[in-house]
């Protein structure tokens, strides 16, 4: 029994260390390093940024369905990365917690 809590342990300290902050971090970011990390430009980054929160007012006017697990911005880092690195979504949901 004690392994297994070491076990609990261990897979909550990763995903602790692997939880991103990507608002701060993209924040930070310096333009010049957008097309190389998700493939787009600043200006096409936050345009892609604005019309889904749009879209997202629109589509949660009711509050039908549950929350998302995740931001729009993650979706939209989570989108480019798939595009980008051709990840397996059952390795970003690990990033993002989600599993």
């Amino acid at each position: 029994m004690y392994g297994n809590a070491a076990k609990h342990q261990k897979y909550d300290l990763i995903l602790l260390v692997m939880k991103m902050d990507n608002a701060k971090r993209i924040a930070e970011m310096p333009e010049t390093k957008y097309k190389e990390i998700f493939g787009v430009e600043k200006n096409i980054f936050d345009r892609l940024l604005r019309l889904l929160e749009v879209a997202g007012t629109y589509q949660r006017k009711n509050n039908a369905g549950r929350k998302a697990k995740v931001t729009i911005l993650d979706a939209l880092v989570i989108t480019l990365q798939y595009w980008r690195e051709y990840r397996t979504y059952r390795h970003i949901a690990f990033d993002y917690g989600v599993i």
